[in-house]
């Protein structure tokens, strides 16, 4: 436990990356070759001046994904609320993840440059309700979900940005493509897995756009993401169960792994927490005030949260700063972005 002395007022109005990160455990990009220092769970609690507190998670990623992540701190404060009201109906993780989808052997190395070593920058950019609608009307009968809208929108700027850089010509535009992660609970057949499934229940999808000269619309950047999502149905699911599994998960890492190499292709990471009910965790103080992640050091990542009012979302970009400077002052962005989700 640690106790910081600050104004909650100036986190919540201001969101600094590195302030926030002084309030986690340990880094959550830490590397570390000492078996004895990696972390599987890590909790802090911060104390603010104002009376307010704030508690600060960081979760393996080899044991837990961010709907595990959710699901641990709903089981925690129904637990802690036990004891006030003396019954509480506990929130009890399904651990029978690993008998549908067997561990497989795989020796997969993570490319290489991942943890980019250039000067990143990271900003929130919040979209509330009423401007995701304006997005979505946008579409026309596309009808996209609030993440596809958002999703289509932040890639299309981040290409444009990435296309004003000096070093690339006006007509030899960078290939683009999205990694985003699916959550795959609700897809299982013939039955869905419980929200509360401990583990990596998430599958990457690669959405390319490798003709960079053509499809420059927002429709076309959503509809190639829900191509791509659709995808991974129960039949895919079935699939990756079965004897061949091994092989159709390899077929996928080394798909993602060439894109992640490839310095020709404008890679963006996208991974979307916003239907998670972070905002149900209450220890009996009430909801939280705000949830939000932190810094990310992987260049062309995003990370979108849900809100407390819960029907906008926040997106946390890191982008290389030279990136950043053009995309944030980007017209057709601009337009949703809104002040306060």
């Amino acid at each position: 436990m640690r106790v910081h002395s600050v104004e909650l007022s100036k986190v919540l109005s201001n969101p600094d990356m590195d302030q926030l990160q002084q309030f986690l455990p340990f880094s959550p990009c830490r590397v570390s070759t000492n078996i004895d220092e990696q972390v599987i769970v890590g909790v802090q609690a911060n104390f603010f001046d104002c009376g307010g507190m704030g508690i600060g998670i960081c979760i393996s990623h080899k044991i837990a994904d961010g709907a595990s992540v959710s699901a641990f701190l709903n089981a925690w404060s129904k637990i802690a609320n036990s004891g006030v009201d003396g019954e509480a109906s506990l929130i009890t993780p399904f651990l029978k993840a690993s008998e549908l989808f067997q561990p497989k052997d795989i020796n997969y190395q993570m490319p290489s440059g991942l943890i980019s070593r250039e000067k990143l920058s990271i900003k929130r950019f919040c979209f509330n309700g009423e401007s995701l609608a304006r997005l979505k009307a946008g579409f026309g009968g596309a009808n996209p979900t609030r993440v596809e809208a958002v999703t289509a929108l932040i890639w299309k700027s981040a290409l444009a940005a990435a296309r004003k850089r000096p070093e690339w010509k006006e007509k030899y535009p960078p290939s683009s493509a999205v990694i985003h992660a699916v959550n795959i609970r609700s897809r299982t057949r013939p039955q869905p897995l419980p929200e509360t499934t401990l583990g990596n229940l998430v599958q990457a999808v690669v959405a390319p756009l490798m003709e960079p000269n053509k499809g420059d619309e927002l429709q076309d950047f959503a509809g190639i993401l829900r191509n791509s999502i659709r995808a991974i149905d129960s039949e895919y699911l079935s699939a990756l169960q079965g004897e061949n599994g091994l092989a159709k998960a390899w077929e996928n890492l080394m798909a993602t792994r060439k894109l992640a190499a490839s310095s020709a292709i404008e890679l963006y990471r996208f991974s979307s927490w916003a239907r998670f009910p972070f905002y149900k965790a209450d220890f009996s103080w009430g909801r939280p005030a705000w949830v939000c992640t932190t810094s990310v050091s992987i260049k062309n990542s995003v990370t979108l949260m849900g809100t407390r009012c819960g029907d906008g979302i926040e997106a946390w970009i890191t982008l290389a700063e030279h990136d950043m400077i053009e995309f944030e002052h980007n017209d057709e962005l601009l337009q949703f972005v809104s002040p306060n989700p």
